[in-house]
């Protein structure tokens, strides 16, 4: 059943920060006593070109997607037009505009398309930008948010209007469709998808989980009223990738997996959810999709080797080192982030460790170790370098807290298992 309700939605890409704000939709008729325009504000040359590589751009990932493609709308795009110039005129960038400022044309963004004789009987979404020019920029921006994306991705979506005037840029999204349809993002065999999300948005989706950054969101749009979904995501490993407790907002749920992805991997999602209304209330339906991360902006090599920890990387420093063709971590960096606690001794260089009920100790340039009383040898000695730094074999994770590590030559990444 599909959600029932006319619900205009306003979002805003603002010096690097995204906003959003809800208003109710205002039909034609209260548009009319409500707006009280003033001269609409010509576009300048530009316009056309940018508004046709935003469609483009767009329509890109929308076919890619499976979803049907959107045209321009030319009062969409007045009234966008419109708004982009009212902000760089007052400078105020903002989604109300004031009747006293220069350039008028409607208090909402819903008044402003009826100003122009655009239809607002319909959902409708803007979104603006006032701190990037690059019309791909733009698009992978949104994309890469979570309450913005939506009105890109809507399965309903049937027209848009782009407006850009200095800085300033709004689009403006008609969803016009009533359709059954579904819309994953990362979409079903996307690559290059980025890994982190950096907290760009407010309100932040992340925020109420007490994190300022976090992998890549994933958002689901199914057809149909749910009160939950059961959610798995996995490496390519098998590895379960833990995530915060999915949410929705306008019937897409939002799925953030609590560290950025790894590099280069290709993740499974597999939703499941039963409708609570409707025909199919009751069923269960199951919605799997994988994607692939984009490769690291600084490829590993010998003088940079990676760490991937339970299939996400993480940074240490100072990082791995290669000697005599042996791999060696830092042990603190490695250790702490395993969950052990560390503690030095400098009389005699000893070095323990303790994590849950187990206990080690070792000392600098000894090659026999202690595990809960029972000595194990390591393949070398711990050694420190100029800064202090403890340095032990790789294999040592393994043999001291039972972790699966392997060594990926390829990727020069050192992975560790501990699950």
């Amino acid at each position: 059943m599909k959600q029932i309700g006319t619900i205009s939605l306003v979002l805003t890409l603002l010096f690097g920060s995204l906003t959003t704000s809800f208003i109710a939709a205002t039909s034609s008729a209260s548009a009319a006593s409500s707006t009280s325009a003033t001269q609409l504000v010509l576009s300048d040359d530009s316009g056309t070109n940018f508004a046709t590589q935003i469609l483009d751009d767009l329509n890109a990932v929308r076919t890619a997607m499976g979803l049907p493609t959107v045209k321009l709308n030319p009062y969409l795009t007045e009234a966008a037009q419109n708004h982009a110039v009212y902000m760089i005129a007052n400078v105020y960038y903002n989604h109300d505009e004031n009747p006293l400022g220069q350039g008028f044309t409607g208090v909402t963004h819903a008044d402003r398309i009826h100003a122009v004789g655009g239809d607002t009987s319909i959902p409708t979404w803007e979104i603006m930008t006032v701190d990037e020019s690059d019309p791909h920029a733009i698009i992978e921006e949104f994309l890469n948010t979570a309450y913005h994306r939506e009105p890109l991705i809507s399965p309903d979506a049937t027209e848009i209007g782009v407006g850009m005037y200095g800085i300033a840029v709004v689009i403006e999204t008609a969803c016009a469709a009533n359709t059954m349809g579904y819309a994953m993002y990362p979409y079903d065999g996307q690559t290059n998808v980025v890994t982190t999300f950096s907290g760009h948005e407010i309100p932040s989706p992340i925020e109420p989980f007490g994190v300022a950054q976090s992998g890549q969101i994933i958002t689901i749009k199914t057809p149909y009223l749910l009160e939950g979904i059961d959610v798995t995501l996995t490496n390519s490993a098998g590895d379960t990738i833990p995530f915060f407790k999915p949410f929705t907002s306008s019937n897409y749920w939002h799925i953030i997996p609590k560290s950025p992805l790894a590099y280069n991997e290709t993740y499974t999602v597999s939703v499941t959810f039963k409708p609570w209304a409707g025909s199919d209330a009751g069923k269960t339906f199951n919605k799997p999709w994988s994607f692939t991360t984009e490769s690291a902006v600084m490829p590993y090599s010998q003088n940079n080797i990676g760490i991937q920890l339970d299939g996400i990387y993480i940074t240490v420093n100072p990082k791995p080192r290669m000697m005599n063709s042996s791999i060696f971590i830092p042990l603190r960096g490695i250790f702490e982030k395993l969950g052990a606690i560390l503690s030095y001794n400098a009389k005699d260089k000893s070095i323990y460790i303790t994590k849950d009920s187990t206990t080690i100790h070792l000392q600098i340039g000894n090659k026999t170790a202690t595990l809960d009383g029972k000595s194990i040898s390591l393949t070398t000695a711990p050694f420190t370098d100029k800064s202090g730094t403890t340095f032990v074999p790789l294999r040592f994770a393994s043999e001291a807290l039972d972790a699966a590590v392997t060594w990926n030559a390829a990727n020069w990444t050192a992975v560790i298992h501990t699950k």
